[in-house]
């Protein structure tokens, strides 16, 4: 409805502790702003924002309550005031889940103010992995571990999330364990919850259909070029033309 809002995190880094904290202001043509309003108080980075199309908002962000307790909390606008929810996504205070990183909260909206949260948790093997939780009115879910490796070091990276007008999400991520890299989603849907998650590609086969592509790609440029494929071929062997 022509409202804007433009919301920022004020650091540990100044003199006056009052400032520290998040922060939004609103405009409804640009030009004129209101006066800043503190929307919570505390030691807070990795702030993220979202806001749908009927005026609903929302924020996430990681907040270090004491040294190396670092959870994830969230708070709504309803189209009238910002409300701190009661109780954080990501509990600082349960060693279970919390990796004493910054948890990096990712947020989408759907249409109507509903929302998927995506941060890192630690699994069942107190594992760094990606964690979401969907958020609808003033609930959410419970926390859901999207990624099923439990059994190799992994490191969840580049985690995107993004969610349609109905509600419906997708959550994206790289994933580097042991010996491998991946790519992998899953879906999510109001009526039937997440998917199981789905292998895009893996690192291997990215890069064999790279160098595949460019090779066929300098095969057509001649003599020249294809001695060079070749060369480059004996360092891949097996690799064939797609």
């Amino acid at each position: 409805a022509g409202n804007i809002i433009v919301a920022w995190v004020q650091q540990y880094t100044g003199p006056d502790s009052t400032l520290y904290g998040v922060w939004v202001s609103q405009s409804s043509d640009g030009t004129a702003w209101t006066p800043a309003v503190q929307v919570a108080a505390a030691d807070v980075f990795s702030m993220t924002f979202a806001m749908a199309r009927n005026g609903i908002a929302r924020m996430a962000w990681s907040q270090e309550t004491e040294t190396n307790k670092k959870g994830v909390f969230t708070a709504t606008y309803d189209k009238t005031s910002w409300k701190v929810d009661p109780a954080p996504v990501l509990d600082p205070n349960d060693p279970g889940v919390v990796d004493p990183e910054d948890p990096n909260p990712v947020l989408a909206m759907g249409g109507t103010g509903d929302a998927i949260l995506v941060f890192d948790a630690k699994d069942a093997n107190k594992r760094t992995s990606v964690a979401a939780v969907t958020l609808t009115g003033t609930t959410r879910s419970a926390m859901r571990i999207l990624d099923t490796n439990t059994t190799d070091t992994v490191y969840a990276e580049n985690r995107s999330v993004a969610m349609n007008a109905n509600g419906e999400g997708v959550v994206v991520w790289g994933e580097n364990a042991t010996t491998t890299a991946v790519l992998n989603l899953a879906y999510y849907t109001p009526s039937s919850g997440w998917t199981s998650v789905q292998k895009v590609t893996d690192g291997d086969e990215f890069y064999r259909a790279l160098v595949a592509a460019f090779l066929d790609a300098l095969e057509t440029e001649g003599h020249g070029s294809q001695e060079f494929a070749e060369h480059l071929r004996s360092f891949w062997p097996g690799l064939e033309q797609e």
